[in-house]
């Protein structure tokens, strides 16, 4: 099997043989210097990191630029990144993932639900695709990315590097699990890992890579295929060490380097949260990130009946395309606000487990919990608890007022509080030293794909 960061001859096909020109975007322009593209297909937790690499790179003086949903290119380039739109938005879609969101609970259901959506922005992505990367260039790419990423390996020889936020890697380990059908994870679900959550997190891109193999005249690739060409190219693990440390049977082209932050000072919040937080300080930060519920009004209710009853008040993150939510008495409502600046001020956080999040709770040193919806999110929870942060995760299809408040009462006044206080402020020292973008930067210099400092 020839390496996906290299051009796979013995894939290509006499349809893909033509001049550069044609074959690469950007007006055939071939600089000879490696550039590093960041296809971020997903949401603001998917954008950001790959922005603060981006970023890193930029500082040393690498050519970068970041594909991303409409909606985010403002985070790129507010950075002085280059950024161009993929053109299909996520908000746009928020029906199609609230039908998805309906499915929590079951993993594999809920994974067609969210394949269905990304059939159909699939053919708005790809010639995106064709016309921004390059031959010579990097393209570092998330799960969703990866199988298009690689077709476009064989058709023009770019170069790939996957990137995880979490514990896909297949491993025995039980450190590096992720798996929905147990609670406590084992070798043998290891061996269920390797071959199902791995290939089947892969399979999420399948709709992308369908329509960029039809249209470049590739032959098809199995998702065993793909997963195994995804196993042997460099794969960069952007989370901490502290929540997901390296597994010995993960392949050596592997590296946890912390999870990627942009520098500088948090954005400051509005007046009206400033205020709200003079009057009721240290409240429990509550939010679910981009899982959209199916019925935003529905959940506010479920939080303020379990704030009132948990005797807390509440700061309660609505979804971006959710209508207009008013606070009440118990549960102050925002829409954005940056985690690097509440979260130290919040008594505790809970929250839906995705990577960035998870990260941001942990690196703020406060105790935190999860309401997972699903795919890596249960696993996170776990490692929290582990981690000593933190009570045991909920589920967020059998979530009820009552949980929930046994949830605020154990974090913000339990018997428990002041461990998870204690730990919280250890893992958070510990995380807040990683500099996982400049690790990364540094990691994707030592193998050469892309030049040192200069």
């Amino acid at each position: 099997m020839c390496s996906p960061t290299t051009t796979c001859s013995s894939f290509s096909s006499a349809a893909t043989s033509r001049p550069a020109s044609e074959s690469l975007g950007d007006g055939g322009r071939m600089t000879g210097m490696p550039r590093v593209v960041f296809l971020a297909i997903g949401s603001r937790g998917d954008v950001l990191p790959m922005v603060a690499l981006a970023r890193e790179l930029a500082e040393r003086g690498t050519e970068t630029l970041v594909l991303a949903h409409p909606e985010y290119v403002g985070i790129p380039r507010t950075q002085g990144i280059p950024c161009v739109s993929l053109g299909a938005g996520l908000v746009e879609h928020a029906q199609d993932q609230r039908r998805a969101q309906g499915l929590i609970g079951n993993p594999v259901l809920a994974a067609v639900g969210l394949q269905g959506w990304q059939w159909r922005i699939a053919g708005t992505l790809a010639p995106v695709l064709f016309t921004h990367i390059r031959s010579d260039d990097v393209v570092v790419t998330g799960v969703v990315g990866v199988a298009a990423a690689l077709a476009l390996a064989e058709d023009r020889g770019c170069h790939v590097v996957h990137v995880t936020f979490s514990a896909t890697l297949p491993s025995s380990g039980p450190m590096a699990m992720m798996s929905p059908l147990t609670k406590r994870p084992n070798r043998l679900v290891g061996l269920w890992t390797r071959h199902g959550v791995w290939t089947g997190s892969l399979a999420l891109g399948h709709p992308l890579e369908r329509v960029v193999r039809r249209a470049l005249r590739l032959p098809w690739r199995s998702p065993w295929a793909v997963a195994g060409r995804a196993l042997a190219m460099p794969v960069l693990v952007a989370a901490s060490r502290e929540l997901l440390p390296p597994q010995p049977d993960w392949p050596e082209n592997t590296m946890v380097t912390g999870a990627w932050e942009l520098p500088g000072e948090p954005n400051p919040p509005d007046d009206e949260l400033v205020e709200w937080l003079q009057r009721n300080p240290s409240p429990v930060y509550v939010g679910f990130g981009s899982m959209l519920s199916r019925d935003p009004a529905e959940d506010l209710r479920l939080i303020d009946a379990a704030a009132g009853a948990a005797g807390v008040v509440v700061i309660h993150r609505a979804d971006d395309s959710a209508p207009h939510l008013d606070s009440t008495p118990h549960v102050h409502v925002v829409r954005t606000v940056d985690h690097r600046w509440l979260f130290p001020r919040c008594a505790a956080v809970i929250h839906h487990g995705g990577a960035g999040t998870t990260n941001a709770a942990l690196a703020a040193g406060v105790p935190s919990a999860i309401v997972a919806h699903g795919f890596d999110q249960p696993f996170h929870g776990r490692r929290l608890h582990e981690l000593g942060v933190g009570p045991q995760p909920l589920r967020r299809a059998t979530l009820t007022s009552r949980k929930l408040a046994a949830l605020l009462a154990d974090l913000a006044h339990g018997p428990h509080r002041e461990g998870y206080v204690r730990r919280a402020a250890d893992v958070g020292g510990l995380v807040r030293i990683e500099h996982g973008a400049a690790s990364a930067a540094d990691w994707l210099e030592r193998t050469t794909l892309v030049p040192g400092r200069r």
